[in-house]
């Protein structure tokens, strides 16, 4: 049981599945952004040059080519509700998030942002201007930060809502998972084990007409009872 509570619906209105889908584009466009500038940069610059060797261009390269297909099948998970696809796309998000949080902080926080303010306004003095731009770097990184994270949530939403789809659609598990839980409830608490055992012997000696008791003899007492 989680404390955070999945979302119904996007911010604007719409259905999850929709804001879902939004969130693949445009990670999708930004992963093939990514991939060319990374090829384009490790292509050779004349006719007779060489490729370059391997760098973080052809990380990038390669992790974007990875997220594309990710996202491929994502796009496929949301179609046709396959809740693991899309929770491998969000294992896949979280990662991205979590380095590209890294890059943000790195440019707009720790970054000495005063250097280039002080060539800004010579007029306006260079402590007001360094001021403005560490509240805006510090702004933009906040925005960032926060708009990929609701998409996260987003994301984490939709796949517990195909995962109480599935369950739904398959109450034996959560029945194995009630009596699971009842057992461990017993095996922790003495005394209600006892009386479960107890009661279970009474029941184990109430004739069945003519059938023998066993584990399941209430439900069939239940349906079928005796006729003195």
């Amino acid at each position: 049981m989680t404390c955070i509570k999945p979302v119904g619906e996007t911010c604007c209105g719409c259905p999850t599945a929709l804001g879902v889908n939004f969130i693949l584009m445009l990670h999708f466009a930004v992963d093939g952004m990514l991939l060319l500038q990374a090829v384009g940069r490790a292509l050779p610059a004349g006719a007779g040059g060489a490729l370059r060797t391997f760098g973080p261009d052809s990380a990038v390269a390669c992790y974007s080519l990875v997220g594309l297909a990710i996202i491929s099948a994502a796009f496929y998970g949301v179609a046709a509700r396959r809740g693991a696809l899309v929770r491998t796309y969000l294992f896949y998000m979280v990662f991205t998030v979590l380095a590209d949080s890294y890059f943000v902080v790195q440019a707009f926080v720790l970054t000495d942002v005063c250097e280039g303010a002080r060539s800004i306004s010579a007029d306006t003095g260079p402590v007001l201007a360094c001021g403005i731009t560490r509240a805006l770097g510090g702004g933009v990184a906040a925005a960032c930060l926060a708009l990929q994270l609701y998409f996260v949530y987003l994301v984490w939403s939709y796949s517990e809502e195909l995962a109480q789809r599935g369950a739904v659609n398959h109450p034996g598990l959560l029945a194995d998972e009630a009596v699971a839980l009842s057992t461990k409830r017993r095996s922790k608490d003495p005394f209600a084990a006892a009386l479960y055992g107890a009661l279970q012997d009474s029941v184990a000696a109430t004739p069945l007409c003519g059938r023998s008791p066993g584990f399941f003899a209430p439900w069939r007492a239940a349906k079928q009872p005796c006729r003195l």
